[in-house]
């Protein structure tokens, strides 16, 4: 769970990195496409997350957090990536395909890196652990960070757009996406190597 919060300004940077992106002139009419793609999504994600009351926020936590968080990992972490780690033989490519297919259906070229980079991290907590409970509960909470975050600005209760911390550019903020990526590095590898441990996922191989 504290990766999740600790990765929040060093994801952002990568969000707005990709988001930035630009395909070559030739490709400029794929460009447009994949972009309006993506408004598209992100008007419908934005639209479920636009209510104020109390009720739309458990509604959202329960939709979009949980019960997203739950099934999406059953599918992907649960069925796929353990076929393609019985087929291929290698967990981490497994993980790594897993992950690349979990961001490639979400239809966002514009946000593909870091919600691949998620799938991988989630991934990772599966194989680690032996259990979907683990990476379903970080997913959930992933998105519910987000479903309350966008609330609190709907209620006017916070003007803080926990999307932007990190990634405005400034010396402050990059100095936080470092410290970001640093926490976060450090807790994976406290969380691989100290937590589980190289016995537990010997286990599970």
């Amino acid at each position: 769970m504290a990766v999740v919060v600790l990765a929040i300004p060093a994801m952002n940077v990568i969000v707005q990195w990709n988001a930035s992106l630009t395909l070559p002139e030739s490709m400029s009419r794929i460009e447009q496409v994949l972009r309006a793609s993506e408004q598209a999504a992100n008007g419908m994600v934005m639209m479920l997350m636009s209510g104020t009351s109390v009720i739309d926020l458990i509604l959202s936590i329960l939709i979009m957090g949980c019960l997203t968080g739950i099934a999406e990992e059953l599918f992907f972490r649960g069925m796929l990536q353990k076929l393609l780690h019985v087929q291929l033989r290698n967990a981490h490519i497994a993980i790594w395909a897993t992950a690349v297919i979990f961001s490639a259906v979400h239809l966002q070229f514009f946000g593909f890196v870091p919600r691949m980079l998620i799938g991988a991290f989630l991934g990772y907590l599966a194989w680690w652990s032996g259990s979907l409970w683990l990476p379903a509960m970080a997913h959930a909470l992933n998105n519910s960070l987000v479903v309350i975050n966008q609330w609190l600005v709907n209620t006017g209760q916070s003007s803080v757009d926990a999307n932007s911390v990190g990634a405005d550019g400034s010396a402050a903020d990059i100095a936080i996406a470092a410290v970001s990526l640093a926490a976060t590095i450090g807790a994976l590898w406290y969380l691989s190597s100290r937590v589980f441990g190289k016995s537990r996922k010997a286990t599970i191989d």
